[in-house]
């Protein structure tokens, strides 16, 4: 590599580094003798280092404790498109489609640009799913073994991990993984955890009034969420994307994928509520009761809400995620669903604070005569 001395900055950008890591390469210690041996000393040089696996990025550049500690001069974390960005992207490639078509894509491609820029012109986005994911010549036909076989060199214990996850939507405890998964209480599960979390494919949070020993992990990444729904094991005729809408199995995975697009954009869903400026924590939260009922002969009851949204303005925010074809509509029987979850709630956290019930719907709220506890709507628009 030749270097004069002209006047200016020179930018050195090397891209996917951790694939330049191979065993026994040396590369790193190699890497760190040149930084700290040469480049560092010139006022000259631009060194910008990228890596997709960002594991080995936090653990080898970000925390390291050898010749590149406290290093670093500014890091930017590459994060998912947002809606609003999709559909940037889409327009920019000459791509229509309304927001709901492009929300039906992220509920499978998430923000990833990679998979967004697969789309072509002319076609639907059913059409398109079904070539690109389920025809066998498709970009995507083998992209669960090849995304986990990119980021991890040995990648079956982390998907042994997320195939747990992806079994329970709720999430599990660590304990519950090990318990389910037969695996060792160890340095080498917090490992995994650790890398998944980082990759953007699980995600982990306490809940109120619970030990950080029992926070939950869940499985939040789109594709791979779909990739066990539809593909893992599974056999595909012709056209099978198309033929799935309507479906049972289609309109229960629309609803579970609907609430992970609203758990990536928790920012605008606040905004709609005018608390953007507001100090909260979100959280998840579930109930799991230790008892049965003995009057009545059966278990107790459970209870999950995906997103509370906790403001230090004295109110907790219980969001209901809902998509549905036209305006969502509660029944009589929903309603005693959501009086019963407050109270259980209430009841379990003691919380002091008040309790309002936000409905995130994809079309809006149909008003009746059980939509009146609903304390606010946020709306697919709200979203972009």
């Amino acid at each position: 590599m030749l270097i004069g001395r002209e006047k200016g900055k020179k930018v050195i950008f090397l891209d996917e580094l951790p694939w330049m890591d191979a065993p026994r390469s040396g590369f790193l210690s190699e890497l760190e003798s040149f930084w700290n041996g040469w480049a560092s000393a010139r006022k000259d040089i631009v060194f910008v280092i990228c890596g997709s696996a960002t594991s080995w990025m936090v653990k080898k550049i970000i925390r390291n404790k050898g010749g590149l500690h406290n290093r670093l001069t500014h890091r930017i974390a590459l994060k998912p498109f947002p809606l609003a960005l999709c559909e940037e992207m889409m327009k920019s490639h000459g791509i229509e489609m309304t927001r709901k078509q492009i929300l039906n894509g992220y509920m499978i491609f998430g923000g990833v640009p990679y998979y967004w820029n697969l789309l072509k012109k002319g076609a639907s986005l059913t059409q398109e799913i079904d070539r690109l994911i389920f025809s066998e010549d498709g970009d995507m036909y083998d992209e669960f073994n090849m995304l986990y076989a990119s980021l991890f060199k040995k990648p079956e214990p982390y998907i042994k991990v997320i195939g747990l996850l992806a079994g329970k939507k709720e999430g599990l405890t660590r304990k519950e993984i090990i318990e389910k998964g037969k695996l060792g209480d160890n340095g080498t599960l917090t490992e995994i955890l650790n890398d998944l979390e980082w990759c953007g494919f699980i995600r982990s949070y306490p809940m109120p009034g619970r030990q950080l020993r029992d926070e939950i992990f869940q499985l939040t990444d789109h594709y791979t969420l779909f990739y066990y729904e539809f593909i893992q094991g599974k056999r595909h005729g012709r056209n099978f994307w198309q033929l799935m809408e309507g479906k049972p199995q289609y309109n229960n995975w629309c609803g579970r994928a609907f609430e992970r697009v609203c758990l990536c954009h928790t920012d605008q869903i606040k905004r709609k509520l005018g608390i953007s400026g507001v100090l909260t924590n979100e959280y998840a939260w579930r109930h799991i009761p230790k008892k049965q009922l003995e009057e009545v002969g059966k278990k107790e009851e459970g209870a999950q809400i995906d997103l509370l949204i906790d403001r230090s303005d004295g109110i907790i925010d219980l969001c209901e995620m809902k998509y549905a074809t036209g305006k969502f509509a509660i029944t009589e029987a929903y309603q005693a669903t959501l009086d019963r979850r407050k109270t259980l709630f209430k009841e379990v956290t003691k919380t002091k604070k008040a309790l309002h019930t936000v409905l995130v719907t994809t079309d809006g709220l149909a008003h009746n005569a059980y939509s009146g506890e609903i304390q606010n709507e946020v709306c697919l628009n709200d979203l972009f």
